[in-house]
């Protein structure tokens, strides 16, 4: 059981899943290099860095499909390439693949940027650092932050997977293992749901603290504006449900939103240019704050292509208004009665983490949940009218409520956020019979609504603890 211990859940300093590669080494495009001799210098720690944006890449089709089809984005597949149907249908299986891919994606990408960050301590101790040139020592300390984004970011889409919403009891329901060294010997348990976000908070508030403004960093990488939309995001997460909401949690994710909107450095596409420049490949267009790419084996800028593959749910497209800019990002296929989202579609398209029209969807769901009405409708309208669609009028809080729920399902749509922003505010997920053979609906509650910990994990881990099944 040890060495699957070691082989499988902590990959012993690994950076590719499941004893793929030797110990105790870090990649560098296609060469593999010792890594305390790459973790002694700027050059090497920075190639490490960015190595990690590698394996963060590796891992974005896996967390694509495991948000979106528990949501109700897509209609019913008619075909089950890597397990899309059990996926779908919220199979109870430990051994799912998809499943067990991510987990163990997950923490390879979590136990490399512990590796940076032990290097980067040592390197910190040593002459050649205090003999850098200023420019490379507030990039190191740039790249230092971003090691520290892609750790919470991969703890909180694994706790928001395989532990229940927050809003449920967070100091008793388990979460993940947080794992924080490299240490082989230490094998912990699951923690707690808010031992979890504690730690997403605080390595994100770290992030913030030793990251300069602007080191020339383009939004292919974590910048500090990405650390404060994601801090937005965590926090809306924390902040209660619609009807039992945490003013105090709320009044930071709008602290967070407020400060990407006010940096100034991001703007809305407008117009039909939200259609033609959002997803066409380009990376760097001005709504996105963070998107992966594709680093080639020189080390070049490329796109990262994902294909849709299944047909958009047609309540998902019953719920566009005529003249909504935002049904462009669909095409009915030729071969087949089905409609595709164009988002990754047609397109090439890097993966999009993090971009302006979420930040301004957190802050009008933040305001509301403080019961600011007035602001909320603004914020939501910035982003409706965006689409091409008239304002939308204040009738009532209940109202407002709904607006909000439901733009955040149009624009963000196959996204990464379906499903769970039903669950986070205590509602069900919900796919009327139109969209499979049967009405589905996944309470709030259910045991469905968490994934079950890989098999693998809990035959190799006695201190895992597994979801109800």
């Amino acid at each position: 059981m040890k060495s699957v211990l070691y082989c499988y859940i902590f990959f012993a300093l690994l950076f590719f899943p499941a004893c793929r590669r030797q110990l105790d080494v870090v990649p560098t495009n296609n060469n593999w290099t010792d890594s305390e001799q790459q973790l002694s210098s700027f050059e090497g720690i920075m190639e490490a860095v960015n190595g990690n944006y590698i394996l963060l890449r590796n891992n974005n089709s896996t967390l694509y499909w495991l948000n979106e089809l528990r949501g109700n984005t897509f209609r019913k597949p008619l075909i089950n390439p890597f397990g899309y149907l059990d996926i779908f249908n919220y199979s109870r299986d430990p051994g799912l693949l998809s499943t067990e891919d991510y987990w163990v994606g997950a923490y390879t990408l979590i136990i490399a940027c512990n590796r940076v960050l032990e290097g980067l301590a040592r390197f910190e101790k040593s002459k050649q650092f205090t003999d850098l040139p200023p420019a490379n020592s507030a990039l190191l300390l740039h790249a230092k932050g971003e090691t520290y984004f892609l750790r919470a970011y991969t703890y909180f889409n694994l706790v928001r997977l395989f532990g229940r919403p927050y809003y449920q009891r967070p100091q008793m329901n388990p979460g993940v293992i947080v794992k924080n060294n490299t240490d082989i010997n230490f094998i912990p348990g699951r923690s707690t749901v808010s031992e979890v976000y504690a730690q997403i908070i605080e390595d994100l508030k770290t992030a913030d603290s030793i990251m300069a403004a602007d080191v020339g960093r383009t939004n292919a990488f974590a910048t500090k504006p990405a650390v404060w939309a994601l801090l937005s995001r965590v926090y809306l997460y924390m902040g209660g449900t619609y009807d039992t909401p945490d003013k105090d949690i709320n009044q930071q994710a709008l602290l967070y939103a407020n400060k990407v909107i006010n940096a100034g450095k991001f703007q809305l596409l407008k117009g039909k240019a939200y259609d033609t420049l959002l997803y066409n490949g380009k990376y760097n267009n001005p709504e996105t704050i963070f998107a992966s790419i594709y680093i080639d084996v020189n080390n070049a800028l490329g796109e990262n292509t994902y294909y849709g593959g299944l047909s958009a749910a047609p309540s998902l497209l019953q719920a566009f208004m005529e003249h909504d800019y935002r049904r462009d990002f669909f095409w009915a296929t030729t071969s087949s009665p089905l409609t595709v989202t164009t988002k990754y579609g047609r397109r090439a398209a890097p993966f999009i983490h993090l971009r302006l029209a979420e930040v301004y969807l957190n802050k009008a769901e933040a305001l509301l949940k403080m019961d600011n009405t007035a602001e909320a409708l603004d914020a939501v309208n910035i982003i409706h009218t965006r689409a091409g669609l008239p304002p939308l009028l204040y009738s009532s809080r209940a109202q407002l409520q709904k607006d909000i729920i439901r733009e955040r399902r149009l624009e963000l749509c196959f996204e990464g956020h379906s499903g769970f922003d039903d669950y986070r505010n205590g509602l069900p997920m919900v796919r009327p019979a139109i969209d499979a053979d049967t009405a589905f609906e996944v309470l709030p509650a259910d045991k469905k609504v968490v994934l079950l910990i890989p098999q693998r994990e809990m035959d190799a881990n006695p201190k895992m603890v597994q979801n109800e099944q």
